[in-house]
């Protein structure tokens, strides 16, 4: 067979073509994966700069803020300062977050920070969510800093405009780390944890890579599209929600799913082993990550917060994946008949090849 292959020519060019076609093909994929080119402080108003979301970092991320440290009460400090700076309102909700588990039981007081910002014509409520606190053992620069701070660079960027038709909320929860207990009693006893709406969850499981949508709400067809449409460099593999739902993991998106919240959850994730640890600090982060999470977080505030949001329901799920810097999406129930045709066109390749002498 290898010397078929090699005597003859046709066969060999066909072969480096396929070859070089394949290259071309992992390398533009790869840099599509790439994360964006970060924008300094001094850019316009209207738009996301990883720049002025990194001052936010150094005032309240440069120092592990476990639940109930006095960082942790420092940060909140300044980020319901910043909110209420921008003319939103702010709530502070104390309350006590609570979790079970088979021979487990973790409680602990949380102070969630919950801004809002009232819609000109609301159909609902898009609810924007990150947490503040951080792990014990690193400053959760990443994990969740980066989130929390592209929230406050997302409130600046969105002021300069007309109001959203929808009311947006912001959730800046405590005690993630030990349990989504600020989700948890945010959804137990906040008026708006239990009215539902459009959710919007932002975490990181690493230091670096591009922001990547990794977890939805069951039937997402509409969430897909409007997330393929409205971002400027979607990321994401429903793959990766398929095996995200089989996980025994869990974020802020969990109970507030289970509460009625539809939504979407992203993450970067490369560089991990300085994930929960001192490395997950301002010096090991990729600020291009900064950037792509806020101007996508910018630009699905900014769609959804015009968006009949009674429109975003579906029946089904949808496969979807990037293919040369496209984003492919089709309905799940044709995953199966697609793979069945894949199966029938290889064997009919190989029956093919073998009549012809191949």
């Amino acid at each position: 067979m290898i010397g078929k292959l090699f005597d003859a020519p046709r066969r060999l060019l066909a072969g480096s073509v396929a070859l070089l076609a394949l290259a071309a093909v992992i390398m533009f994929t790869a840099m599509a994966d790439s994360t964006m080119q970060p924008l300094p402080a001094t850019a316009p108003d209207d738009r996301f700069s990883a720049g002025r979301a990194l001052a936010h970092l150094k005032e309240f991320a440069a120092v592990p803020r476990p639940i109930g440290s006095p960082a942790s009460d420092q940060a909140r400090d300044y980020l319901a300062g910043q909110l209420r700076a921008a003319g939103l309102r702010v709530e502070i909700q104390r309350s006590v977050g609570a979790r079970s588990a088979a021979g487990l039981a973790t409680f602990g007081q949380v102070d969630n920070v919950v801004a809002r910002l009232r819609g000109t014509n609301p159909t609902g409520t898009v609810l924007i969510a990150a947490h503040y606190d951080s792990a014990a053992m690193g400053p959760g620069t990443s994990d969740d800093g980066t989130a929390v701070a592209a929230m406050l660079a997302t409130v600046r960027a969105s002021r300069g405009g007309p109001g959203p038709r929808n009311d947006i909320v912001l959730l800046m929860s405590d005690g993630e780390e030990d349990g989504v207990l600020g989700a948890e009693a945010f959804v137990r006893e906040y008026p708006l944890g239990k009215a539902g709406g459009v959710l919007l969850n932002w975490e990181a499981r690493g230091v670096s890579g591009p922001s990547m949508m990794f977890e939805t709400s069951a039937n997402n067809a509409r969430l897909v599209e409007t997330f393929a449409g409205a971002v400027p460099a979607p990321r994401g593999h429903s793959a990766m929600v398929e095996l995200y739902r089989l996980l025994p993991n869990n974020t802020d998106f969990t109970p507030l799913a289970k509460a009625g919240f539809t939504g979407m959850n992203f993450a970067y994730i490369q560089r991990s082993s300085l994930y929960h640890t001192a490395g997950d600090s301002i010096a090991n982060l990729d600020p291009g990550s900064l950037q792509h999470h806020g101007s996508n977080m910018l630009a699905l505030a900014r769609t959804l917060g015009d968006t009949d949001l009674r429109t975003l329901t579906s029946d089904h799920d949808v496969t979807y994946f990037r293919a040369l810097d496209t984003m492919i999406t089709y309905p799940g129930r044709f995953v199966r008949p697609l793979a069945a045709l894949a199966v029938v066109a290889v064997a009919g390749l190989v029956v093919v090849a073998r009549v012809s002498g191949g």
